[in-house]
């Protein structure tokens, strides 16, 4: 078992692509991605993999009085776990969705996800005048430690880049259901991540018309009064008021934003064999 206790700020481990609650740890919905729910959104839908399940949620996690306080104030914390390898050429990925509008104003809900074990590649999608068009895309890489933030108006799709299970968490408002329509609609993200014997591919989606060539990002050390220094859930758990911008994005629109969050990151994505 892989111990996971230092990176996440939880007594949890991994074991065969699946995570290892320790004592006092809860999660309260569990439920996997199939190969089958996949399919549609893969760039080849007849590939073939050598599991059945693509990856496993689980919902509201952590300490009994930490889940409380975080219901409370309207957020939840998730776990996920991506197996690693290939379907058919593409890297193992999540489904993707996007998030609605906070009721009330003209800024939808954005949120924040740590990677505690593994590599990982965002493809953000910056929402055009509907969730039906793109206007921009941003390939965000993280690792181990670090956390980047899905900004307000953006879908999203995690691509597990590494040789072992890439397990990541999540911190959100639990005032909305993820929307996950146009990915379907489309046959996934613009983007398809690939790899080729040369290396790792980006391969344009034809569905979506037109393509914004993707800006390649990493995570800011320190942003919104947050540090990629320690776990994402002891942060939460110590003080959450500084998550009050996951329940009241309007009201932060000055920092949520690329500029703010993220640095230029194309020559981490050619050091790592990747060409766009």
């Amino acid at each position: 078992m892989i111990d996971l206790k230092k990176e996440s700020g939880l007594p949890i481990g991994l074991e065969d692509s699946l995570l290892i609650l320790g004592n006092g740890v809860l999660a309260e919905e569990t439920s996997a991605r199939t190969l089958e729910e996949l399919r549609p959104l893969l760039a080849d839908p007849r590939a073939d993999f050598r599991k059945a399940e693509i990856y496993h949620m689980y919902r509201t996690a952590g300490f009994s009085k930490d889940i409380d306080a975080f219901r409370k104030n309207h957020l939840r914390y998730d776990i996920t776990v991506l197996e690693k390898g290939r379907v058919g050429d593409e890297f193992v990925k999540t489904v993707g969705h996007y998030h609605p509008f906070k009721a009330g104003t003209q800024t939808r809900y954005p949120e924040i996800y740590e990677v505690i074990h593994g590599h990982a590649l965002f493809v953000m999608q910056k929402i055009g005048n509907s969730v039906k068009s793109v206007d921009a895309v941003y390939l965000v890489l993280a690792e181990a430690g670090e956390k980047a933030v899905m900004l307000p108006g953006t879908g999203h799709v995690t691509v597990n880049l590494g040789n072992t299970p890439l397990v990541m968490a999540n911190f959100v408002s639990d005032d909305f259901t993820s929307v996950y329509e146009p990915y379907r609609e489309r046959r996934g993200a613009v983007y398809y991540i690939l790899s080729r014997n040369d290396g790792i591919h980006i391969l344009q989606n034809g569905a979506y018309d037109p393509i914004p060539r993707p800006r390649v990002l990493k995570p800011r050390e320190v942003f919104l009064g947050l540090s990629l220094g320690g776990p994402l859930y002891a942060a939460a758990s110590e003080d959450l008021e500084r998550f009050r911008w996951l329940n009241f994005p309007e009201e932060h629109e000055g920092e949520l934003n690329v500029e703010s969050l993220f640095c230029n990151a194309q020559l981490s994505l050619q050091r790592r064999g990747i060409s766009v």
